[in-house]
This record gives C-alpha cells, sequence and structure tokens, in this order.
C-alpha cells in the first residue's frame, strides 16, 4: 500500500453502528487519529439511539445516524444513510463494525482508502488491510492495529463519555430526597440485553446484602429498558430493602453512576461507561473473555471477577459466588480510597 499523505487527507470516516460498549470502545484512537491527520474532519456513523455515546466528543466533528425502525424503514434509512455517506466524499473510511451493513456502506462510500481487518468477512469492501497482531488484548487498545496501516501512533488514550448538566440536575434533586451524597453508595446493575452474560438474580441479592452488612454503604440498583423485572427479583430476594434507581436516560445513568463509590455489573455496556467517565467498577463475566473485554489492568480502579475456563452456559451464576465478588469489590473500595484514578490507558 503507497505511504498515505497527511496533508491531502480532509474527511475520514469511522463505522461502528452498534452496540453502546463497542461504539465507546471505537472511540479509542480517535485523538491519535487526529495527530496523524490534523487538518482533516473526523465523523462517526453509528445507529440510533448509540449516537449518545459520541456527543461532544472532543476529536469528532459531526455524527452520521443510521436511524433505527421496522424492516422496511430500517433498509430504506440505511440507503439513505449511504447516499449521504457519498456524498460527503470521504478520503478514509475505516470499517471499525466488520459486518455486513458497515462492509457495504464501506464498499460504496467511494473513499479511496477503505480500512478493515485482514481477516474481516467483508474484507472484499477494503483496500487497506490491518493484521492482527494477537487477540488477548483489551479491545479499546487492540482497536490501535486496526488504524496502524495509517501511520497511526498508539499513545495512552481515554474513552470519552459527555454528561449533561441536566442530567446532574435530575441525580442530585434524586439523591437530595434520600439524604445521599457522592460516595454513600455502591451502584449495582445486574440487568443486560444479553441473557448469556447476566449473572443470576439471587447472586446479586446476596452480594448487594454482603455490602449492607459489611460496609457503610447503601445500594442503589440501577436499571435500563426492559430490566426493570430483572431488579424488582434482585430487590425482593434481599434480606434488606436496596433504592431502586428512578427510570433513567442512558445519560442520566451515567450522571447517577458518577455519584457512587463502585459501580458492579455484568460484562457489557455498562463496564465501558464506568470507564468513559472514571467510576471504578467490578464487572462479573460469564461466556465471554475478560483479556478481550476487562479493563483490568488498563485503567486503574477496574477490576473483574471470573471463573477460568468456565463453560457451563446453562448455569449462570458463572461459577462465582458473591462472596469472591465481595472481595473483588473490597479491591475497588480500597482503590478509590487511595486516591485519584489515573483516567488514560496504560501501554
Amino acid at each position: 500500500m503507497p505511504r498515505i499523505d497527511g496533508e491531502g487527507i480532509r474527511r475520514i470516516l469511522v463505522i461502528q453502528f452498534r452496540p453502546l460498549g463497542d461504539v465507546l470502545l471505537a472511540t479509542s484512537y480517535l485523538g491519535a487519529l487526529k495527530k496523524r491527520f490534523p487538518h482533516a474532519r473526523i465523523d462517526f456513523l453509528v445507529s440510533a439511539p448509540f449516537d449518545g455515546a459520541l456527543r461532544r466528543h472532543p476529536h469528532l466533528d459531526d455524527i452520521i445516524i443510521s436511524p433505527a425502525g421496522g424492516r422496511l424503514s430500517y433498509l430504506w434509512g440505511r440507503l439513505r444513510t449511504i447516499v449521504r455517506v457519498r456524498a460527503r466524499r470521504y478520503d478514509i473510511v475505516i470499517d471499525q463494525q466488520n459486518g455486513t451493513g458497515s462492509g457495504i456502506a464501506t464498499l460504496l462510500s467511494g473513499a479511496p482508502y477503505r480500512v478493515g481487518w485482514a481477516d474481516g468477512k467483508w474484507r472484499i469492501a477494503h483496500d487497506v488491510h490491518a493484521v492482527p497482531a494477537g487477540r488477548s488484548t483489551y479491545s479499546a487498545s487492540r482497536n490501535f492495529q486496526l488504524v496502524q496501516p495509517l501511520g497511526v501512533v498508539p499513545e495512552p488514550y481515554r474513552l470519552h463519555y459527555a454528561i449533561e448538566q441536566s442530567s446532574r440536575d435530575y441525580v442530585d434533586a434524586w439523591l437530595s430526597e434520600r439524604s445521599l451524597a457522592g460516595g454513600d453508595f455502591v451502584c449495582l446493575s445486574p440487568g443486560g440485553p444479553v441473557v448469556q452474560r447476566v449473572w443470576r438474580a439471587e447472586n446479586y441479592a446476596a452480594l448487594a446484602d454482603l455490602i449492607l452488612q459489611r460496609t457503610s454503604y447503601r445500594v442503589v440498583l440501577l436499571w435500563g429498558p426492559r430490566e426493570g423485572g430483572t431488579v424488582d427479583r434482585v430487590a425482593s430476594l434481599m434480606a434488606r430493602q436496596p433504592l431502586i434507581a428512578p427510570a433513567t436516560s442512558l445519560n442520566q445513568a451515567a450522571a447517577l453512576l458518577q455519584k457512587a463509590v463502585v459501580l458492579v455489573c455484568n460484562n457489557g455496556g455498562m463496564n465501558h461507561l464506568s470507564v468513559a467517565i472514571g467510576v471504578p467498577s467490578v464487572a462479573v463475566f460469564g461466556g465471554s473473555f475478560p483479556i478481550h473485554w476487562s479493563p483490568q489492568g488498563i485503567f486503574a480502579g477496574h477490576y473483574h471477577v471470573a471463573r477460568e475456563g468456565w463453560q457451563d452456559t446453562a448455569d449462570n451464576t458463572f461459577g462465582i459466588s458473591p462472596e469472591q465478588a465481595f472481595q473483588t469489590l473490597t479491591q475497588a473500595i480500597r482503590a478509590t480510597r487511595a486516591g485519584p484514578m489515573d483516567m488514560y490507558a496504560k501501554w
């Protein structure tokens, strides 16, 4: 591949439609990309409602939203999006998603440089191929390998998420009504969109009781769309009643998390959100590999608990006891007491 002249690049597009966690992880190299191409505008193509994860990002110039909806409206919206992408005449398109939809959008973009993985299923859409140097790496760090053929130099990085003042005000009012202040509580987010990654409600309830029995912290149960039943189930199994967060948008949930001393959640978008907003976390892993998705050892204050070699997908205890999770939680709490966390990834 010929060397790309950084001075001649004026428009760059990154494509990652979904889900929340992957959208956040895809932003890891944007600062380094801007350094490599200082005169270029950088846009991001994402599906609704995940565009909220990119608002006010310091290194993005525009967000192109591919609308959600039924099958016909989805197809029509995706077609209009491709037309819009082509009209912008991007110099570089980075296919971060590595899927059919992103591959088609990349192929039809008309960009002279179309970047994707050499082993990707839509590699025919790309003319700049990145070769994975190994998969035993936290995904946000591994993403730098994708843009390495463009001459992007890896560097310490942050994940970004902007919290609106209106969300902070909403959360502050809710906490004030319950005589809670920042740092007074541990937040548990027991739900999740992927059932196979959700630790059983009985274990979350037992962990919450351990927190109430052995620490001075209160427990707040956080929930998202279609997760209210899970939270109600956890609360019903507890010996002592927790506080259940009100219905929140993602932005309001982030504002609430910033007031917590630690977040405990399943492997998924909430854990990556905690990294972006600088809140210590403990992620419970089942059915996936911590080395790919856990920020432990990369970002200070973030931990995971997993049982090595666990394969029983029918048992959502994941072989992890509430006591084990509590011990890891105490590590995260000690880290917060030790002083401010380093918000940048370690290389």
